[in-house]
């Protein structure tokens, strides 16, 4: 993968519904994930235009919100990667993609089963290949995203449950395809403004 940074503002009227961005975090629970998927990823969340405003869709230990992209590319400490799906999507289904994502806004952070899923992970044993009903209502990052993709119908050739997905899995996935590191250092704040203005965010978004 040949990695170049652009700026955000290049890529920002490309983006679409269903996208997918992938974090490298520098904190110290980035770090394990890292270190245990061996992988530079730690984190993902879900691209979605939300009137005007281009959001990212995530599961973070908050629960599952939106915030601006441009908000995280401000804050956030560590590379943010921008993925496109490899094969073309209709747009109705892109739009299913965001509604779904949208309407899991609120739900708990799944801290029980990521530690279930490090378990796996740390001990070698197996992980599941379809998912368990039991998993809903709760969701850990790269889950979100992977669930989002399956529950349209969307095969991202993971090989795994969606509960059982981590960073890595879902940026080495066959349908998904790397574009460009997005460059916080090119991003000007008069300039985002497009995204994370002073208005108020949508229901159930933090800035």
């Amino acid at each position: 993968m040949t990695e170049a940074n652009h700026n955000y503002l290049q890529y920002r009227h490309d983006m679409r519904d269903g996208d997918v961005l992938m974090f490298k975090g520098q904190s110290w629970l980035s770090k394990i994930i890292k270190w245990r998927t061996q992988s530079a990823y730690s984190h993902a969340g879900i691209v979605v235009w939300w009137n005007d405003r281009l959001m990212v869709l995530e599961a973070i230990g908050q629960g599952v919100l939106a915030r601006p992209i441009s908000y995280n590319l401000h804050h956030y400490t560590g590379d943010i990667e921008y993925f496109r799906p490899s094969r073309e999507i209709a747009p109705e289904t892109r739009t299913n993609m965001a509604q779904f994502a949208q309407a899991q806004l609120g739900k708990k952070y799944a801290s029980r089963r990521l530690i279930g899923f490090f378990f796996k992970l740390l001990f070698n044993r197996p992980m599941q290949s379809q998912d368990n009903a039991e998993a809903a209502g709760r969701y850990f990052c790269s889950e979100y995203v992977a669930d989002i993709y399956a529950k349209n119908g969307l095969d991202l050739d993971i090989e795994r449950s969606s509960g059982y997905t981590s960073p890595d899995r879902l940026a080495r996935a066959e349908g998904l395809t790397f574009v460009a590191t997005l460059n916080q250092a090119k991003i000007n704040r008069s300039n985002a403004t497009a995204d994370s203005n002073n208005n108020a965010l949508p229901n159930n978004a933090v800035e």
